[in-house]
């Protein structure tokens, strides 16, 4: 299931008959399986997640195959919200740099905020319900 997709343009200017970069560039796409994290949210968004204390490989409440699972999901989480950060703060936000927009955010450390899933959780926003915003895709989820 496809969440968000886009595509765009970009102008560049150069003073040479080459182009300092190719006409069209297809990237791969950044995929994230998320089934485990959605299997342990409750109908409200919240967290349901528990250890099975009586299966066999329960050792202890840190060494049992949830915990595992569980660390291995939130692993390719960040592995793929990492991959996501580098891709807009150094590949696409450089392409164009005239555009008037401070971007400045993306590049200093001491935020460490980058969350590119949040949308899907905040039902705040005036949108929340229409359809093909990404609070209307959560909705449909559950």
């Amino acid at each position: 299931m496809t969440l968000v997709s886009r595509s765009g343009t970009v102008e560049l200017k150069t003073t040479n008959e080459y182009t300092p970069k190719p006409a069209s560039l297809v990237r791969p796409s950044l995929d994230l399986t998320i089934s485990w994290l959605l299997k342990n949210l409750d109908e409200t968004g919240k967290a349901k997640f528990s250890i099975d204390r009586k299966a066999k490989s329960c050792h202890t409440p840190r060494r049992n195959d949830d915990i595992t699972t569980s660390l291995n999901e939130f692993r390719s989480l960040h592995y793929w919200a990492g991959s996501v950060q580098q891709y807009f703060t150094t590949t696409l936000f450089p392409v164009q740099t005239e555009h008037g927009l401070d971007l400045s955010w993306t590049t200093r450390q001491e935020t460490g905020v980058f969350v590119p899933v949040a949308a899907l959780f905040d039902p705040s926003k005036k949108d929340a319900g229409a359809q093909g915003s990404p609070c209307y895709f959560r909705r449909l989820l559950f």
